[in-house]
């Protein structure tokens, strides 16, 4: 095999076995088109005929929460972009069930969504901090099929969300950390130029 096609075959996104659900992520291929998706982890809130909707996991912002929603304390809480749909609300996932009501469940002891008045004052409170909750300006969304679609294009790889390594690992290196982790198949992904056309 000449080095040429051993290049090829080693750079081929290899198709995760695991189906999208509700509580998985979705890993970017290392050189997909879309700016604003490239090298994001995606943690899926909702997966069916319908349509899929999750948030962008590993994009910090330095905007604050009352520069989005008006309605929010002024306060110096960490903000992630968490999709292009809807950049003028917030949305909130969590680990604190037992003080938030009316969240989601969306995987082990995390939740998605809750009581805004709840959620205001453990912001005002300034006692928890983003290992526990995130806020999110913005979501991500698919039209019926299209993640499917996206996902036989391979821009995607589905992968199990631990919520350990999500909470604990600081955003810029998640999707590296993830990728790591997803086996020998992936690993060599986090070695990959930005942009190969650079080198």
């Amino acid at each position: 095999m000449s080095i040429e096609k051993h290049i090829q075959n080693m750079l081929r996104v290899k198709p995760s076995k695991l189906s999208p659900m509700a509580g998985r992520l979705l890993i970017a291929e290392p050189f997909m088109f879309d700016m604003y998706f490239r090298r994001t982890v995606v943690l899926l809130i909702d997966h069916s005929e319908e349509g899929s909707f999750g948030v962008v996991l590993n994009k910090p912002t330095f905007i604050k929460i009352k520069d989005v929603v008006d309605s929010f304390p002024d306060v110096d809480y960490p903000l992630y972009s968490g999709g292009p749909v809807d950049i003028n609300n917030v949305y909130f996932l969590h680990r604190l069930s037992k003080i938030i009501s009316d969240g989601s469940p969306v995987k082990d002891d995390v939740s998605w969504g809750g009581n805004k008045k709840e959620i205001i004052q453990i912001l005002e409170s300034n006692f928890f901090d983003d290992s526990q909750l995130r806020v999110f300006m913005g979501y991500s969304s698919w039209e019926p099929g299209q993640l499917d679609t996206e996902l036989k294009q391979k821009a995607w790889v589905v992968a199990d969300f631990n919520p350990e390594i999500m909470f604990k690992t600081e955003p810029t290196k998640l999707w590296h950390t993830i990728v790591e982790s997803m086996g020998k198949e992936y690993a060599f992904w986090k070695n990959l130029p930005v942009n190969p056309g650079l080198n």
